[in-house]
């Protein structure tokens, strides 16, 4: 599923970007350039609120699944007349 794969990616990232930003990583080379090290901590918050937000729509997208499946009657072969299910088909009382 694409919502899934593109949570894992982005848990991923900010695995990674806290782990660097934690070390103060690289920082000098965009603060010296103006940014203000608050953007970094915004950007780590936006990124967690982004993964929560793909885990929703995930959650949300099982929860239709399911609800489409519920209640569903499935036709089973080896069903019999009662609904009770048989591996090797309903027995024929006819042959004993």
């Amino acid at each position: 599923m694409v919502p899934t794969s593109i949570q894992e990616l982005f848990a991923r990232i900010r695995i990674q970007f806290s782990s660097m930003f934690r070390r103060k990583a690289f920082i000098h080379w965009f603060t010296d350039e103006g940014m203000d090290e608050m953007e970094f901590t915004e950007a780590e918050s936006n990124i967690a609120d982004l993964i929560n937000e793909y885990k929703q729509y995930q959650d949300a997208a099982v929860d239709e699944d399911f609800a489409s499946y519920e209640g569903a009657a499935f036709d089973d072969p080896h069903a019999d007349a009662d609904g009770d299910i048989h591996p090797m088909g309903p027995p024929d009382d006819a042959a004993y």
